[in-house]
């Protein structure tokens, strides 16, 4: 097959034998192979001393190839070229080595003893570097190629230098090959194989995957495990606020503890210590379990000073105490029993330590930090219920001294007036004297009575009730006696929840303040300022009065009542008069 191409630059043969394209252009001769690889080239002298073919475009293209003789000829201005393959062309084998091994510029020992042994490399930073040489001094060209199996696709000729670099491998094994081949691309020889690992980053070991799943999956269940224990712990919590509702009592409530310890947490033994601060000693005052032998029944009760023992530990201290071996500690105080582990948890009351509640296990290491953190919410919703409890028993206490003091000693002088009006001996003008006081009493019963079912009403817990009727009070107390009054109450949070005690005290002073300044001030202008600010309630009253001395004056029982009503609440009450410079009255208190 014969095919001429432009400007008769190159002509072309192809050899269907060996499958080899010829090609000749003024540059000299060339082979390549019918898949497109290059093979060999003869140039300029090498091929011939004379002008090529082709400058004159007047001759054909003579041009032939014999098969069997392996033989070319080749017509050219000037002359012919004949061009035969021989036996003296092949190469035999010759020794090729690999004479050196560079890692990261450093010359490692080489050759290894055995392939299996691997060079380790670091993942980070790599270069390796090999040096080769061919022990071939023949005429004949020879190239070399190299392939680093693993990483190059294919083999790669080399430029010359017999030295071979790479640089940033990935992780992985691999082997280095060098081979020399002819001018046909036939492989006359081949060197050893050396094997490199890439030893993979820490995050690739297959130990690391193997840690790191395994922590993800302990994560998970760690996770999983703890928000079951939350459930739980909201699920136990709950059960005992459910039932501690329906308690109204110290008492009660203090039995129903000790019960739901052992039935709803789990518990051998419970008791609850109640704290007499009086003589400093915790009473026993609710147990479950060995100590309990039938219904609300103590056996064997003791008392436990304050600062002694575990309990008298917590309760001097305000901290919960776990012990998980009583044995390796002295606090342990033995009550009907030694057991071996022990678990006590402060209750607390507006702020101070009331009550402890105990309990104790046969078996070391019992009590854990769930049970703790179990322990400690029960014990907040068991302060949180005393301290209603103990709201509710001295609002009724209060209730019940307010109504023997004023409405009993007002309905004694309404009953002695009117057996003494009844009696006729009385003229008429005396007689509606009488009446007259007994409708004073009455009417002041009646108010005290009103004011008190207003404190109680829970409908009036929030701050905005307070100051609704704060501003009743003032319009029927001010507005008759023509004084100008103005209420200034802008940063005030009309939301805030007040207990029934608060509410009436805070009104009680109110109340006292407004009618003095309506009775005995002559003002004509009343200012009133209620805030709440770091949670302390302030409310101040300033009339433009005439003010007194208080040095000099006797106030009666008005402030003293104001002031007793703000110790109560934790509060104070401050005057600040002078004659011909009005009065002003400051009531401070803390609120949450």
């Amino acid at each position: 097959m014969k095919r001429g191409l432009q400007n008769n630059h190159i002509i072309s043969l192809c050899s269907n034998q060996d499958s080899v394209l010829w090609l000749m252009s003024g540059n000299g001769i060339a082979a390549i192979t019918l898949e497109g690889k290059y093979l060999y080239q003869f140039s300029g002298a090498e091929a011939f001393d004379f002008p090529a073919y082709g400058s004159d475009p007047r001759f054909p293209h003579p041009i032939s190839y014999s098969a069997e003789n392996r033989e070319l000829i080749l017509a050219v201005a000037g002359g012919i070229i004949r061009y035969r393959e021989s036996a003296s062309d092949s190469i035999p084998a010759f020794p090729l080595k690999l004479s050196s091994v560079l890692i990261n510029g450093v010359q490692v020992p080489f050759p290894l003893e055995k392939e299996s042994k691997a060079f380790k490399i670091k993942f980070r930073n790599n270069a390796v570097v090999f040096e080769f040489a061919g022990l071939y001094y023949g005429p004949a060209p020879v190239k070399y190629e190299y392939q680093l199996q693993g990483y190059d696709p294919d083999w790669i000729a080399n430029d010359g230098s017999f030295r071979v670099s790479y640089r940033n491998l990935p992780a992985g094994k691999y082997h280095f090959v060098v081979r020399a081949v002819d001018r046909y691309g036939k492989k006359i020889t081949q060197s050893e194989s050396i094997l490199i690992r890439i030893v993979p980053p820490v995050w690739q070991q297959w130990w690391f995957i193997c840690l790191a799943a395994l922590l993800v999956i302990l994560s998970v269940a760690a996770v999983i495990w703890s928000l079951r224990r939350k459930l739980e712990a909201e699920q136990i919590v709950n059960e005992f606020a459910t039932s501690l509702y329906g308690q109204n009592s110290t008492e009660d409530v203090f039995w129903d503890i000790a019960k739901n310890c052992i039935s709803k947490i789990g518990f051998a033994d419970c008791v609850v210590y109640q704290l007499d601060e009086k003589r400093k000693v915790l009473l026993q005052k609710a147990a479950f379990g060995p100590k309990n032998p039938q219904r609300r029944e103590i056996a064997n009760i003791i008392e436990i000073p304050l600062g002694s023992g575990i309990v008298g530990t917590v309760a001097a201290t305000g901290k919960a105490l776990l012990v998980k071996n009583t044995n390796r500690d002295n606090r342990y105080i033995v009550d009907d029993e030694r057991r071996a582990s022990e678990l006590a948890v402060p209750v607390m009351v507006d702020h101070k330590i009331f009550a402890v509640i105990d309990s104790e296990h046969p078996r070391k290491g019992f009590f854990t930090r769930f049970h703790m953190r179990v322990l400690k919410k029960v014990a907040l919703i068991c302060a949180e219920r005393i301290s209603r409890l103990l709201t509710e028993e001295r609002l009724r206490s209060k209730i019940a001294r307010d109504l023997h003091d004023e409405m009993g000693s007002t309905l004694t002088s309404i009953n002695i007036i009117s057996k003494v009006a009844m009696e006729g001996k009385t003229d008429q003008e005396k007689g509606k004297a009488y009446f007259q006081k007994i409708k004073d009493h009455s009417g002041r019963m009646m108010e005290s009575m009103s004011d008190m079912v207003w404190a109680i009403n829970p409908i009036n817990d929030s701050l905005g009730r307070v100051l609704l009727r704060m501003k009743e009070f003032a319009a029927e107390i001010l507005e008759p006696a023509r004084i100008n009054y103005h209420f200034d109450h802008n940063e005030l949070e009309l939301g805030l929840a007040l207990n029934p005690e608060q509410r009436k005290n805070i009104y009680l002073i109110f109340k006292e303040t407004l009618s003095n300044a309506a009775k005995y001030s002559n003002a004509t202008d009343v200012q009133i300022l209620l805030q709440v600010q770091a949670a302390v309630f302030t409310m101040i009253i300033a009339d433009n009065g005439i003010g007194f001395n208080e040095n000099e004056e006797n106030s009666g029982n008005g402030l003293r009542n104001m002031t007793i009503r703000a110790t109560e609440m934790g509060g104070m009450v401050e005057l600040d008069t002078k004659p011909g410079m009005g009065t002003k009255i400051t009531l401070q208190l803390p609120v949450t």
